[in-house]
């Protein structure tokens, strides 16, 4: 992680989001399920390095999607709110673009056959999504 600011700010939203969640009497805010400015600069450092030359190639990148993805599904979006939250869907589209830019040799990789199946669901709905980096 030490090489991937993008991956090191995703890892460290989503620990602080999980220890938030388990319990939230330890954290200053009760009821705030992540810290915002966390959330900020991991969503900053993963658009930084997307927009870097191959960076939609670098698996760093693509876990920090991934990272990106689950912590937005499971604690931003409320299951009441989970078709009007639309969040998760620029994750789901970036992770279904990277496996894409892989081509079918990701799925002789483990770690990368890992993340498509973790991430079946989503990605296969995300097929259907255009992807837009811009938008990011």
């Amino acid at each position: 992680m030490e090489d991937s600011p993008a991956l090191t700010a995703c890892v460290a939203c989503c620990v602080d989001a999980q220890k938030r969640v388990m319990d939230p009497h330890v954290h200053p805010v009760h009821g705030q399920k992540m810290d915002y400015n966390l959330y900020q600069r991991a969503l900053r450092s993963l658009r930084k390095a997307l927009n870097t030359t191959g960076g939609m190639r670098e698996m760093p990148n693509l876990l920090a999607t991934a990272i990106m993805h689950r912590l937005e599904t499971f604690i931003v979006t409320r299951p009441t709110q989970l078709s009007n939250a639309t969040c998760w869907s620029p994750h789901a589209g970036g992770i279904s673009a990277f496996l894409q830019s892989f081509g079918p040799a990701a799925l002789k990789d483990d770690l990368l056959f890992s993340v498509f199946v973790e991430n079946y669901h989503d990605v296969v709905s995300a097929l259907h999504m255009p992807f837009n980096m811009t938008a990011l």
